[in-house]
């Protein structure tokens, strides 16, 4: 059963007769909550600089377009994961350089890291719904960047100490819990922007989610050529010990471990200067582990940046020629309000001077 009451609807700056309850909005929203300056609903401050109405943007602020930077760079950053290949193998490699070693990860080992942030994205979006909702899209983004690049760095951790675990828990757990609190915000906030554009806003959002790749990749292949160490070779014919899988040779009156790294495998790699022959496993450096800390780093401040840069419209913003939707207090009982229909109510409920239009403030109960 619908059960509507009456409230004044003002058109033109006048007030006019009782109206059934409805809010004629800009916003997408089935319900018009209470107003933060109703009588019903008194205002609460928050001291924090996170607070929810600190992501509220002024009432003369209307450029729209400029809230899509923010929200495209968050899913930039988040979108990493698409290319997580361009560090699985060199961590397959991270003692033997120029191919594995005896103790180096596996290929699956290195990629699985993957598969467990996309499972904790999924989960953590599903539980932090109703707590997002609560806080506001700036917490949840700053929380979301201090997850995300916190993996980033514990993984850049795990590397350094040959920790395939703290690689999962980082890359994985809390890259993943980054991921799922960041991702919807930013569209939720784009939307109510361009409440008559909702698949461009939307889009515009994603797209830096689909982008994340064409720049991880490359940043990481660059910054691991700066940061990278060439392993010590030995040669190409030397004399060689095998014991329980590893090969070994005498250096300096030492026997060390080696790997021999033939042409198809110094053709995988991107760095010059590499000769066909024996090199010393753990010499070299992949240059991993700084480059996942130096992108951990980037991504938290670009994420922080854009929590803080990203705003909700103001209650009173509008688009002009948009009346969006008809709420009678029920879900299925919303549908569409055509401009044509808008006017006919208009008229009746009162004339519109100029090129104005109606505002029908009312209340659902």
């Amino acid at each position: 059963m619908l059960h509507c009451s009456y409230g004044i609807a003002r058109v033109a700056g006048t007030v006019s007769r009782p109206l059934p309850l409805f809010h004629l909005s800009h916003h997408t929203h089935n319900a018009t909550p209470l107003l933060p300056d109703s009588p019903s609903s008194p205002p609460r401050r928050h001291l924090s600089v996170f607070g929810p109405e600190k992501s509220v943007a002024a009432p003369d602020f209307k450029n729209r377009w400029a809230m899509a930077v923010p929200a495209f760079v968050t899913h930039l950053c988040i979108g990493a994961p698409y290319a997580w290949s361009a560090m699985s193998g060199p961590l397959s490699k991270d003692l033997g350089f120029v191919c594995s070693a005896a103790d180096d990860w596996s290929m699956t080992a290195a990629t699985f890291p993957m598969s467990i942030l996309f499972a904790f994205h999924g989960v953590s979006a599903a539980l932090a719904g109703k707590w997002q909702m609560k806080v506001g899209q700036r917490a949840s983004i700053a929380a979301a960047a201090a997850c995300f690049g916190g993996g980033f760095l514990l993984s850049a951790l795990g590397v350094l100490t040959h920790n395939i675990y703290l690689v999962y828990a980082g890359y994985g757990v809390l890259g993943g819990i980054g991921l799922g609190l960041s991702y919807t915000p930013p569209i939720q906030a784009l939307i109510e922007w361009f409440p008559d554009k909702k698949g461009l806003a939307s889009g515009l959002t994603i797209m830096g989610f689909g982008s994340g790749a064409l720049l991880f990749a490359p940043a990481a292949n660059a910054l691991m050529s700066k940061f990278s160490t060439l392993p010590t070779y030995l040669g190409s014919a030397i004399q060689t010990v095998t014991e329980s899988g590893r090969l070994f040779a005498e250096v300096g009156g030492n026997m060390v471990e080696v790997v021999y790294a033939n042409a198809a495998d110094l053709a995988k790699l991107s760095y010059t200067g590499l000769q066909e022959g024996y090199y010393v496993v753990g010499s070299g450096d992949t240059g991993a582990a700084v480059t996942l800390a130096t992108i951990g780093v980037g991504y938290t401040l670009a994420m922080m940046a854009s929590a803080f840069a990203l705003k909700r419209p103001h209650p009173s913003y509008k688009v002009r020629g948009f009346f969006g939707l008809v709420s009678l207090g029920c879900a299925r009982a919303t549908r569409f309000l055509t401009r044509r229909y808008a006017r006919a109510v208009s008229r009746y409920y009162g004339t519109v001077g100029g090129r104005s239009e109606a505002t029908y403030d009312c209340w659902i109960r």
